[in-house]
């Protein structure tokens, strides 16, 4: 069986978040808070400890929330 490294992931993050509106007003669903981080960041940490160097977000729900919070950067 061969092996694959995997350094490029596109996370599709650009939902409305219908079914999760009642708990996560006002932020788009990967900005969903899990034991006070966005669910996106633990993602982002996920994939980084797995050496995958180079991240897409497709993101158009609520952009704005997820540009400020990460502000163009990841992992300072």
């Amino acid at each position: 069986m061969e092996t694959y490294k995997i350094n490029h992931a596109i996370i599709l993050a650009g939902g409305f978040g219908k079914r999760l509106r009642a708990e996560i007003q006002n932020v788009p669903k990967p900005m969903a808070l899990i034991n006070n981080k966005p669910f996106l960041e633990i993602l982002l940490n996920y994939l980084d400890f797995h050496c995958v160097s180079n991240v897409t977000l497709a993101i158009g729900y609520k952009r704005d929330v997820i540009k400020k919070y990460f502000d163009n950067k990841f992992k300072n």
